[in-house]
């Protein structure tokens, strides 16, 4: 196996800055910061709670009580359903006649 070639001075001193922005972000991360962080995102979350959607309000099912996907109310979803029905239907017929 050949040896890797050395590194240029260039790319050893882009090295060395980047190791020492990384290490720079390091030291910044602390129980503080993150503590001021947390409180930060929360009175977000408070802030824009006003805007949001109570999906306790709404009715969204996903399965009937035996587990069965529900039925789609959606005309545009129903209408896609009998395509892809009738698509695999016919390629089913298709499929039998060869």
């Amino acid at each position: 196996m050949k040896n890797p070639e050395k590194e240029s001075p260039t790319i050893k001193k882009y090295r060395k800055k980047l190791e020492s922005q990384l290490e720079e972000e390091h030291k910044q991360i602390n129980a503080k910061s993150l503590d001021m962080a947390k409180r930060a995102i929360k009175e977000s979350l408070v802030r824009h709670s006003e805007g949001r959607i109570q999906l306790k309000d709404k009715l969204f099912v996903l399965f009937d009580e035996n587990q069965h996907p529900a039925t789609p109310r959606s005309k545009f979803v129903l209408e896609k359903i009998r395509e892809l029905k009738s698509e695999s239907s016919e390629k089913k017929f298709n499929a039998t006649q060869l």
